[in-house]
C-alpha cells in the first residue's frame, strides 16, 4: 500500500489535476482563467459543491488539487482548512489565496492521518470525484 501511494503522490507532484490543460500562468489570472474553464468543462460541480451555501461554516476540503473549489468555499465565506497528498498541490492553493488575499489552513498529509487528528465538526461536502456514490 506505501508503494501505490507513493506512486500516486509521485504522479500529482509532476502535475496538479488540470495543471497542464487549464493554467496558463501563476498569477492572477492564469488562476482565474483556470477556474472559469474548470466550471465551463464540468458544470456541475457548482450545483453539486453549492458554494453559496459555505457562509459560517467549517469546511475541510480533502485534495485541494489547484484551490479553485477551495477559492470559491472561502470566497463564499467559509472556514476552510484543506489537505491534499501533494505538497505541489498545497503550494498553488497557498499561492493562489496569497494572490486572492484569503484564508485557509492548508497542509500536505495523507487523509486518513490528518482524519484522525481532526476534532471540529465539518459540513460534510461529498467529494466531486464520488458524485452518485453514497
Amino acid at each position: 500500500m506505501a508503494d501505490l501511494k507513493q506512486e500516486v503522490r509521485d504522479f500529482w507532484n509532476e502535475a496538479s489535476c488540470g495543471e497542464r490543460l487549464l493554467l496558463e500562468g501563476l498569477d492572477k489570472s492564469g488562476y482565474l482563467a483556470q477556474m472559469e474553464k474548470r466550471y465551463s468543462l464540468e458544470p456541475y460541480i457548482e450545483g453539486f459543491a453549492e458554494f453559496d451555501r459555505a457562509c459560517d461554516q467549517d469546511v475541510l476540503e480533502i485534495g485541494v488539487g489547484l484551490g479553485a473549489d477551495h477559492q470559491r468555499f472561502a470566497q463564499e465565506g467559509a472556514r476552510l482548512a484543506g489537505i491534499d497528498l501533494t505538497d505541489r498541490a498545497i503550494e498553488h492553493t497557498r499561492r493562489r489565496f496569497d494572490l486572492f488575499g484569503l484564508q485557509s489552513d492548508c497542509t500536505g498529509s495523507d487523509c486518513l492521518d490528518t482524519l484522525l487528528q481532526l476534532r471540529p465538526p465539518f459540513a460534510w461536502q461529498k467529494p466531486v470525484g464520488l458524485q452518485g456514490v453514497t
